[in-house]
C-alpha cells in the first residue's frame, strides 16, 4: 500500500480570500480584538498562527483559546461555504489528480495540512474533492506545531490499518 498525502490550500484549492477574512471573523470573536495583521500563513499551522497572531496584538493566548478558535473557526467555515464555494476554486487539475490515483491498486490518499480537521473536510467538500481523501489518516494542524510531524501523524495513523512502503523517489524522476 501506497500513501499520498495532499495539502490543501495553495495545492487543491484556493479560498481567494476568503480563508483569511474567517480566521480574522473567528479570530475577533474569541479574542474580542479586530484583526489588524495576520502572523504568516504559508508552512504554518492553525496553532501557530492563531498564537503568533495574538502575539501581534498583544494577547496573551493558550491552547485553550485555540481550541475556542478553532472550533469557532469550523464554524464559520461552516456557515460561509457557500462563499467558500462562489470566491474560491479547486485548483486546475485536481479533482482529476485525485481521481487518477484512486484509480490505482494500493494506493490510499489523505491530507498534511495546517488547517485544522474540520475545516480541511469543509474546504475539500465544498469543491467536491472529499470522495477519494481518507481524512482520519490525515495530519492536522491540532495535531502538532510543526508541519514535518503532520507526516508523521499521518503515516502512523495509516500503519493502523494498512502496511505503509515509504518510497525516496522524487516526484520529478
Amino acid at each position: 500500500m501506497k500513501l499520498v498525502l495532499w495539502d490543501i490550500d495553495h495545492t487543491l484549492i484556493a479560498t481567494r480570500g476568503v480563508g483569511r477574512k474567517l480566521f480574522g471573523k473567528a479570530f475577533e470573536e474569541v479574542t474580542g480584538t479586530v484583526i489588524r495583521e495576520q502572523a504568516i500563513v504559508d508552512g504554518m499551522t492553525e496553532p501557530v498562527i492563531f498564537r503568533e497572531t495574538a502575539d501581534l496584538h498583544g494577547i496573551r493566548s493558550d491552547r485553550t483559546m485555540f481550541e475556542d478558535f478553532a472550533r469557532r473557526s469550523a464554524d464559520l467555515h461552516r456557515l460561509h461555504a457557500h462563499e467558500l464555494r462562489e470566491r474560491g476554486h479547486a485548483l486546475p487539475g485536481a479533482a482529476a489528480a485525485l481521481a487518477a490515483l484512486a484509480g490505482m491498486e494500493g494506493v490510499v490518499q489523505s491530507v498534511v495540512t495546517g488547517n485544522i480537521r474540520p475545516v480541511a473536510e469543509i474546504k475539500l467538500q465544498v469543491f467536491g474533492l472529499d470522495t477519494h481523501i481518507r481524512f482520519p489518516y490525515g495530519g492536522y494542524g491540532e495535531d502538532h506545531d510543526d508541519r514535518a510531524e503532520l507526516v508523521r501523524t499521518a503515516i502512523t495513523r495509516t500503519r493502523h490499518d494498512h502496511p505503509v512502503h515509504r518510497s525516496r523517489r522524487s516526484p520529478h524522476r
